[in-house]
């Protein structure tokens, strides 16, 4: 859903999903630059490019009003499996099964960061208030980053592998669960 509730993106199990208007609910594009399985979409926060993510390990970028490819993003060598906009929209997150969050500028495609945030692959990053990230992975770790791409702390809260994760940035509180059902509350200062 689009930060303005304009637009949707809708994927199934394919390489292809739908971009629709929810005024008229009709759809504007049907996306498909993807060859594997779709894994993640996300608007920026500006409302201007959409995120599209695949089992491939491809990114690509579209204009989120009208459907149009942008810019394609490869770096990945497996699975991405989380996106995450900065709050400026000038950079898109990405993570997955390759362990790494990579940085990408959406005005020229650059890799401007690359973090190895987990063994095992990266389940799931947040943004942070100050630029940096939060995330989850396989190994069972919660990493907090720097905007540099330190980590500043690592815990292991998860009793098993992590499902989830979400970062509270008003009360820069973390959320988290894993696959034993297990909800976690954790403060980032913690």
């Amino acid at each position: 859903l689009s930060g303005d509730h304009q637009r949707l993106a809708v994927a199934s199990t394919g390489s292809k999903f739908d971009l629709i208007d929810l005024q008229s609910g009709q759809i504007i594009q049907r996306l498909d630059k993807h060859t594997d399985w779709i894994t993640s979409i996300a608007f920026s926060d500006d409302n201007v490019l959409l995120a599209s993510a695949d089992r491939a390990g491809r990114l690509q970028l579209w204009e989120s009003w009208t459907g149009d490819h942008y810019r394609t993003l490869d770096g990945h060598k497996q699975s991405i499996r989380a996106l995450e906009w900065t709050y400026d929209s000038n950079f898109i997150a990405s993570s997955g099964k390759d362990g790494f969050i990579r940085i990408w500028s959406a005005e020229d495609g650059s890799e401007s960061q690359k973090i190895k945030a987990h063994s095992g692959g990266v389940i799931q990053h947040a943004r942070r208030v100050d630029g940096g990230w939060v995330s989850a992975g396989h190994d069972q770790v919660l990493h907090i980053w720097s905007p540099e791409g330190k980590s500043i702390s690592a815990a292991t809260p998860f009793a098993d592998t992590p499902t989830s994760l979400v970062y509270a940035p008003s009360s820069r509180m973390i959320l988290t669960g894993d696959y034993l059902g297990r909800l976690m509350r954790l403060d980032e200062d913690t």
